[in-house]
């Protein structure tokens, strides 16, 4: 379709042989595979960052939820109770 249009503008039909090569050259189009090359480098180049960001929210996550746990067996420890005691606790309510 881009070549169809670049002929359109340069007024040649298909009729007048002219490579497709010849007539991106002159508008300094470039080809298709390098487009498309870029489109997947900017595709994939996303992706990886929402990934990153993805992990780095679990990374994130994960420290609070060791540093919260720590907390609560120092309080636990303060009342006097274990991990099984409260967790009986926890359930019986």
């Amino acid at each position: 379709m881009e070549t169809k249009m670049l002929r359109w503008t340069a007024g040649v039909t298909r009729l007048d042989r002219i490579r497709s090569d010849a007539i991106r050259q002159k508008f300094g189009v470039a080809p298709i595979t390098d487009n498309c090359l870029w489109t997947l480098y900017i595709v994939v180049t996303s992706k990886l960052a929402a990934l990153e960001a993805e992990l780095a929210r679990r990374d994130e996550l994960q420290e609070k939820s060791e540093k919260d746990r720590g907390e609560a067996l120092q309080n636990l420890e303060e009342v006097g109770l274990n991990e099984r005691t409260a967790l009986i606790f926890r359930t019986s309510f």
